[in-house]
């Protein structure tokens, strides 16, 4: 939920709400509007001028009311990542599943799933999985699995303390088994996964993957892999990494369709070439083009090559160059290890991303 807040006159209350109510569009995003109209209370605001009009605590207009194109530009991208999730898997993101450890990119995920369940209107629950070894030789560890259920549901707390610093936590779900295993069947009841991608680090992650790479490609529904250091920010450029091979139809489809009536949402269709070969149009003539004659007109994307020795390097500086919001990757359950690429580009992507990386699960 947004909050729209109005600091003026009551003369100007029925305008304001006006626009707002044309600026929320079809099916209108969840918007509310908090006035100030009280002389008194206006005084005490940190404002120069009246009207002022804020969203998100940020003033988007002073002295005047913005115009229902301006306000349309606010919301279209505060709720950039929901309306590209509403708009693949055709309903509302009402849950949201964030898997938490004790990491500080968990901790970076969490922030990032609550700000985007509270722009959404959905409701986010957490999930840790943990061992069911208990050392019995030392008395002063937990020592029934009870106890060590509580233990790390307090150890979480304090993890999520600063994100929630009103107390009011989302539920945390304790579980035991092998993580992949157990976040995957829980993410059969959400309509998103958000959780932190920490890179590779020992020779296990490097031989089996991560957890954030394994539940990517196994989870039953999106999921979105969170950078440690990613600074949230917003952006209504998004871009699909393409093989003109291994094109989804169908997911396409539902990316352009974000296109729609949106004179600064982008899409970047990116192809990574190597050095020497740009140039070779085989993804403008591929299923885009062909999608497009069927179904579109006047929608705004590009269609890139890009050449680069390193597939995820391309991506990761087209990334950088253009300020994407976040970049989509598709992988298919029917090939636990296949992706857009070659079996290991998703994988490789997920270990070394910078930019918010969406995973989505093609099913032909």
């Amino acid at each position: 939920m947004l909050t729209v807040k109005y600091i003026g006159m009551k003369n100007r209350i029925d305008e304001i709400e006006r626009r707002i109510e044309k600026a929320k569009g079809t099916p209108p995003f969840p918007v509310r509007l908090e006035i100030v109209d009280n002389p008194e209370d206006i005084l005490k605001q940190d404002i120069n001028k009246i009207p002022t009009v804020l969203a998100d605590d940020k003033i988007i207009s002073e002295g005047r009311l913005p115009h229902s194109k301006k306000l349309k530009q606010v919301f279209d991208e505060f709720f950039t990542i929901g309306k590209v999730m509403k708009t693949i898997n055709q309903k509302n993101i009402d849950k949201i599943l964030v898997p938490m450890d004790q990491s500080d990119a968990a901790a970076k995920a969490l922030k990032y799933a609550k700000e985007l369940a509270t722009r959404v209107g959905a409701t986010l629950n957490i999930i840790h999985v943990g061992s069911a070894y208990i050392d019995t030789s030392q008395p002063l560890l937990p020592q029934t699995m009870e106890d060590l259920r509580q233990v790390r549901i307090k150890q979480l707390k304090k993890l999520v303390k600063p994100v929630f610093p009103n107390g009011k936590y989302p539920p945390v779900m304790y579980e035991l088994g092998f993580p992949i295993d157990v976040i995957t069947e829980a993410s059969a009841n959400y309509d998103l996964v958000v959780m932190g991608s920490t890179g590779e680090h020992g020779f296990l992650d490097r031989v089996l993957g991560s957890i954030s790479s394994g539940v990517a490609q196994k989870a039953q529904c999106p999921v979105l892999l969170i950078p440690k250091e990613y600074e949230m920010k917003s952006s209504g450029k998004i871009l699909c990494a393409c093989d003109p091979d291994n094109m989804y139809e169908d997911i396409v489809d539902k990316l352009l369709e974000l296109s729609m009536d949106e004179d600064y949402q982008e899409i970047h269709f990116v192809e990574i070439v190597p050095p020497g070969e740009r140039g070779n149009k085989k993804l403008s003539t591929s299923l885009i083009e062909e999608v497009l004659k069927n179904n579109y007109e006047d929608i705004h994307f590009h269609v890139d090559q890009v050449e680069s020795d390193s597939i995820i390097e391309g991506l990761k500086k087209y990334a950088e160059e253009e300020e994407i919001g976040f970049i989509v990757m598709v992988t298919e359950h029917r090939k636990p290890l296949a992706a857009l690429f070659h079996k290991s580009q998703t994988k490789k992507m997920v270990m070394d991303i910078d930019t918010p990386l969406l995973i989505l699960h093609a099913r032909h």
